[in-house]
């Protein structure tokens, strides 16, 4: 069985929205169901893009670049605490349409505002795999 290889290259095209006072810039590809990726810190939606690769072709894969990381603006305030990331976060969401139920697959960060922002943005979350990053002792 031939391997497969892991790409370094990002080739997935990129749109960008203002939200809570920044420029997000994130991949949307793809058509059906959406999926929304979300990163940690201090990453970005560069971390999801082999994943994507093999979804698009089933779903709407949508992957954000938190504010201050990737290609997305800069905090308006100066402020990079959860609290706002989640601000600009629940903006992004309605800035790009996702109002009805969607899945996410989260990452540090990325768990914490599935934890607290479906809350915020009823009808959000349909389900929601977290991805845990093994670590050694």
């Amino acid at each position: 069985m031939a391997q497969e290889q892991i790409s370094t290259q990002d080739s997935h095209p990129r749109k960008n929205t203002s939200a809570g006072g920044t420029n997000i810039s994130y991949v949307d590809t793809g058509s059906g169901d959406p999926i929304v990726f979300l990163h940690g810190n201090p990453t970005s939606s560069y971390l999801w893009r082999n994943i994507i690769t093999h979804l698009r072709s089933d779903a709407r894969c949508i992957a954000p670049d938190l504010m201050g990381m990737g290609d997305s603006g800069n905090s308006p305030n100066s402020s990079y605490r959860f609290v706002d990331h989640s601000s600009v976060l629940d903006s992004w969401f309605d800035a790009v349409g996702l109002t009805s139920k969607v899945t996410l697959v989260v990452h540090d960060w990325g768990l914490r505002w599935d934890s607290t922002g479906p809350n915020e943005t009823p009808n959000t979350s349909k389900e929601s795999y977290i991805w845990r990053l093994l670590s050694a002792p």
